[in-house]
């Protein structure tokens, strides 16, 4: 993978996203001081890791992708974090209270306390893109999920969570706020989604696959 940090003559060049521009730094500590993003994160840009080959060849349960849905405010106000896991493309979707750290880190929260100690096996690795709501993504690693990041401006590598983002969004139209639909709501639209047969997945449900691999886990 490429990331949008690189060293270039001892500095650290940082490319920045929505202005299509880079900014360089002398060191990692003046990128924390200047642009306020976690150092974990900024070295998982510049380190960085394939992905496993496993994950690739979508034939294992456990792996999933990661991304959020913003409403009319484009993240200054609720936000919807989805994820989906790439072989029974079983779809999570949590509201969140904003597009931000904080916001995700709760969510994730709820998912590890929901999942217990069976979190590692139903989230083998996470694929994020590099928004700065997954900063501290990483921090997941202490139990024992691999997290990713893809290249920038490359939703083809997430491309099961933007394909099943685009279905989501007949339930929450874009330009819809997300503040118009509960907790719940958000809720039951990704269960609505699990519910359906595919026929991708021999006209198995996601909630099929994915319960049947929890009994087995």
């Amino acid at each position: 993978y490429h990331y949008p940090y690189s060293m270039y003559q001892n500095c650290l060049v940082v490319k920045s996203q929505s202005l299509n521009k880079q900014r360089t730094y002398a060191s990692l500590a003046e990128v924390l001081m200047n642009d306020q993003i976690s150092l974990s994160y900024i070295l998982r840009l510049v380190i960085g890791k394939e992905r496993p080959d496993i994950v690739k060849l979508h034939l294992e349960i456990g792996h999933w992708e990661i991304d959020t849905i913003v409403g009319k405010r484009k993240g200054k106000e609720a936000v919807v974090l989805t994820l989906v896991e790439k072989v029974t493309h079983k779809f999570i979707a949590i509201k969140i209270r904003r597009k931000d750290v904080a916001s995700v880190k709760a969510a994730l929260r709820s998912l590890k306390i929901y999942y217990g100690s069976q979190f590692a096996t139903v989230f083998k690795t996470i694929t994020a893109d590099n928004g700065t709501e997954f900063a501290e993504l990483s921090q997941l690693e202490r139990y024992g999920t691999m997290v990713n990041f893809a290249h920038p401006y490359s939703s083809y590598e997430r491309a099961q969570n933007e394909r099943h983002n685009r279905i989501f969004r007949k339930y929450v139209p874009k330009g819809k706020s997300i503040e118009n639909y509960s907790a719940e709501q958000i809720l039951w639209f990704a269960e609505d989604m699990n519910s359906l047969p595919r026929k991708s997945l021999g006209y198995d449900t996601p909630d099929d696959l994915f319960e049947a691999y929890l009994d087995t886990a």
